[in-house]
């Protein structure tokens, strides 16, 4: 279920009546509906980094478990049905940021979104090895680049020149101190269309 964010209208409690599980092995639904148990909003890139190996039906488990938000502060991301991210002030830190590598002199200015990934490489190489070691060790380089893409610390480079990181996701002390320190909304504070649940300039001074 895709729907683009209001204000307004109620969030959407269960799946499309289409929406069928049956060619779902019960492990592979399990392993993905517990991630949705300990966090209820996610991007594709940061559930697959929590999955050492990805299910090949992830989509329409994704679409039994919950919906989609095309526009708006959790664009882009997978939520629980039933959770409604405007009425929990826990909900900020599963926020959006874009973010842009600054282009300096002599850079090219157009940003590429997207390149050859490394794991796409890394999945063709493991169909070609025949070796079980071998091939445990591709599953967790490939498992490591996804965390890399995904997660982003002191260390890290952004994988694209323009990306996007649910705040949680950003694990830089100073962002997580910001974003703990947020206050907490008074008697009658909504949801912002726009922000969210975040004060003005929240997402500039963390892109600094």
């Amino acid at each position: 279920t895709m729907i683009g964010f209001d204000m307004k209208s109620a969030v959407p409690t269960k799946p499309k009546e289409n929406v069928s599980t049956s060619t779902i092995k019960e492990s592979d639904y399990k392993s993905v509906a517990d991630l949705f148990e300990r966090r209820p909003i996610w991007t594709l890139a940061a559930l697959k980094a929590h999955i050492r190996e990805p299910k090949k039906r992830i989509s329409n488990i994704l679409a039994s478990l919950a919906f989609f938000y095309t526009t708006g502060p959790w664009r882009n991301c997978f939520v629980k049905f039933g959770y409604d991210p405007r009425q929990t002030f826990q909900s900020r830190y599963y926020q959006m940021l874009d973010y842009r590598v600054r282009q300096g002199a002599g850079f090219k200015t157009d940003v590429k979104m997207k390149r050859p990934s490394a794991v796409n490489k890394l999945v063709r190489a493991c169909a070609k090895i025949d070796s079980p070691d071998l091939l445990e060790n591709q599953i967790e380089e490939n498992f490591q680049l996804r965390r890399k893409e995904a997660i982003f610390n002191s260390e890290s480079i952004p994988p694209f020149r323009a990306r996007q990181y649910q705040l949680i996701d950003i694990h830089l002390p100073k962002v997580q101190e910001m974003l703990e320190n947020i206050p907490g909304p008074l008697s009658g504070t909504i949801c912002n269309e726009r922000r969210g649940w975040l004060p003005p300039q929240f997402l500039d001074d963390t892109r600094e």
